[in-house]
């Protein structure tokens, strides 16, 4: 029982999917995405195929603030396979304030992205400070 609505709660979203990409409503597709994520969750390198295919697919649709998400979850996930430091930054940084904010928002919502923008970075430069010795030993010295 549990799977088959599982499947049916997964072929609702990807309508819903289709709807708001019709409707250009990224609100609505960014919603649609994070229920997808959490009925259909992926790990390992196939997380990782995913999301560099979510963030070009929005590039493509000229979705700044996706595209920065799926850059972001990109930095989360290769966090999660235990690569380097340097690879992981790379990505998270190259996720920028100017893909995180869209130009057509709202202050309040320029503000709460940039700010969980600053916390995902955070939360990986605080994994690698403590996890390997690396930031925590030169902030010290």
């Amino acid at each position: 029982m549990y799977v088959y609505c599982r499947e049916e709660g997964t072929r609702a979203i990807h309508e819903a999917v289709r709807l708001a990409l019709h409707e250009n409503n990224t609100k609505q597709l960014q919603h649609c995405l994070a229920w997808l994520h959490k009925l259909q969750p992926f790990s390992g390198e196939d997380a990782l195929s995913v999301l560099k295919r979510l963030t070009s697919s929005a590039k493509e649709l000229q979705q700044p603030l996706l595209a920065g998400w799926g850059r972001l979850e990109e930095s989360r996930a290769l966090l999660d396979l235990g690569r380097d430091p340097p690879q992981v930054l790379q990505v998270a940084l190259s996720s920028g304030s100017g893909d995180c904010v869209p130009v057509y928002s709202g202050w309040p919502e320029k503000i709460s992205h940039r700010g969980a923008s600053l916390a995902a970075l955070a939360k990986i430069w605080d994994h690698y400070g403590f996890s390997h010795g690396e930031c925590s030993s030169t902030a010290s010295g």
